[in-house]
């Protein structure tokens, strides 16, 4: 921690590496943003597992002005293009911001020890030979396999997604919860269930203040406002979220309207500093609102107690397990109402859906974000043609055998 920033670091058997320490402070010297500083980490990180798996002592062979061979980058780039849990390629963006992060890290470190060298002519002008050739074998390799879509994320499938609503339940006899305060139990459960069930991004539900939901009357909602300002108002983290998609109202079944009420009337109050604070969502520790990263370490705590959530949850997969169940609800229920006029339907569909998520008016997010629930639709369709095909062959052939059986 650097004041209220988090700084991200390569820890090594336990001690902090001196020379990415070094580097990533410096980022943040520069201006960057704990975020972007975060993407260099996670490259540096991958630079750094690459040396162990190749022994290669990183510092030694900087400090002797040893170029990696074009080989060694070409084995680097196929690690860095694969995602480690999943076995699949990332995405070019992806591999792009973490080769970019690798390369400028080591010709930070080059320099450093080459500029020890201009001193000596010879030396110096071999350095720079060397570090010419490092340069272009990075840009011949900066082209790894790469998936040209962008990233598509699930929402969680059912078996999974009715268990993490049993383990987050704030209810005291619930053992499965893995947070010991029963406040926090419960403004984690409601600041979950707005992205399960509001669809919301992570820093939409941060963000949402008192004055933004409505609990009474016939009509409950939330109402996520889109902000003009870089920083909101009075929001003291030097990081602050950002509403990337447009306004919306969120409605709220009498059900979870009760449930928000409770928290807000019952538990919010017991968080220090609660009366001074305008946010829904606030901090144990000191009443403030939460960090960007909140949502993030709540969802990482259930993970490193049930692994089998491990690549399956996140805060925006929470937001496509919403779309998934938006998108079944909007097909059962547009098919009752406009089953025989499918071109109405699809519209409304998606007029609805592009409501829903915050997006702008024909925007592809529609079919990317419910990318589960439509392969659900597609496999039933799909066997359902394969038992019409199958039927009409098995029709078919007891027909065939009637034919026959009259004319013997």
């Amino acid at each position: 921690m650097l004041g209220n920033r988090t700084i991200p670091q390569i820890v090594i058997n336990g001690e902090l590496d001196i020379f990415s320490a070094g580097y990533l402070i410096g980022l943040l010297n520069e201006g960057l943003k704990p975020s972007t500083i975060l993407i260099h980490a996670k490259g540096i990180r991958e630079l750094y597992l690459f040396c162990f798996a190749a022994n290669i002592d990183l510092s030694k062979r900087m400090n002797r002005l040893e170029q990696f061979s074009a080989g060694e980058l070409e084995r680097l780039s196929m690690q860095v293009s694969v995602n480690k849990e999943t076995r699949e390629l990332h995405t070019r963006g992806t591999f792009k911001l973490r080769w970019q992060s690798i390369r400028k890290f080591i010709l930070w470190h080059w320099n450093f020890y080459q500029h020890r060298s201009s001193n000596n002519a010879e030396k110096l002008n071999n350095a720079r030979n060397k570090k010419e050739i490092m340069d272009q074998a990075f840009d011949l390799f900066g082209k790894a396999p790469s998936k040209n879509s962008g990233k598509v994320t699930v929402g969680l499938e059912p078996e999974l997604l009715a268990k993490f609503l049993r383990i987050i339940e704030p209810l005291p006899e619930n053992n499965l919860n893995p947070f010991k305060s029963n406040r926090v139990k419960w403004r984690n459960y409601i600041l979950l269930l707005t992205m399960l069930f509001g669809g919301n991004r992570r820093s939409e539900s941060i963000l949402l203040q008192l004055k933004d939901v409505n609990l009474y009357g016939k009509d409950k909602y939330y109402e996520i406002h889109k902000e003009k300002k870089p920083l909101p108002t009075a929001y003291p983290h030097n990081e602050a979220p950002s509403v990337k998609t447009l306004g919306r109202k969120v409605g709220l079944s009498d059900d979870f309207a009760a449930l928000f009420e409770y928290y807000i009337l019952k538990m919010r109050p017991q968080f220090k500093g609660a009366a001074r604070s305008t946010y829904i969502f606030i901090s144990s520790r000191n009443g403030l609102p939460l960090s960007t990263h909140t949502p993030n370490d709540i969802i990482e705590t259930i993970i490193s107690q049930y692994p089998e959530f491990k690549g399956k949850l996140s805060p925006h997969r929470l937001r496509n397990s919403f779309q998934d169940m938006l998108n079944d609800g909007l097909d059962k229920s547009l098919d009752s109402e406009l089953g025989d006029y499918p071109l109405m339907k699809q519209a409304k569909k998606s007029t609805l859906q592009e409501y829903s998520g915050g997006w702008a008016r024909g925007s592809a997010m529609i079919a990317k974000y419910p990318a589960k629930s439509i392969e659900r639709r597609v496999a039933q369709l799909t066997k359902e043609l394969q038992d019409s095909a199958l039927n009409d062959i098995v029709d078919n052939k007891e027909l065939g055998s009637a034919s026959l059986n009259n004319e013997l």
